[in-house]
């Protein structure tokens, strides 16, 4: 999940943009996001690391911010034809592949 925090701000970075900009929006379910913040990452060394705010409350608070902000950008922006959707549950070279597909008929 990407957390942005309004339409206004994204706006005001997509007007300063060159030709051929897109948002990218690299999907993942509420459920394999809360997963995947819940176990935290993993460090060189095989140590996992969580971030302060990555305890159940708080990521329910994050998942509430994303449904009330980001969710109707996104939508606004696909609406524009500005947005381009990766299935983020995919391999990381399968999410890679698609980015490469989705910005081959952009590109001049």
């Amino acid at each position: 999940m990407i957390f942005i925090t309004t339409l206004k701000f994204w706006w005001r970075k997509f007007l300063e943009r060159k030709d051929n900009t897109y948002f990218f929006l690299i999907g993942i379910s509420e459920k394999e996001a809360f997963k995947r913040l819940a176990r935290g990452r993993l460090e060189k060394g095989g140590e996992r690391i969580k971030r302060a705010d990555d305890e159940i409350e708080d990521i329910k608070r994050r998942f509430k911010l994303y449904r009330q902000r980001t969710i109707p950008a996104m939508n606004y922006f696909k609406k524009q034809g500005f947005l381009i959707k990766i299935d983020g549950e995919q391999s990381i070279k399968k999410v890679f592949k698609d980015i490469l597909k989705a910005i081959h008929p952009h590109t001049k």
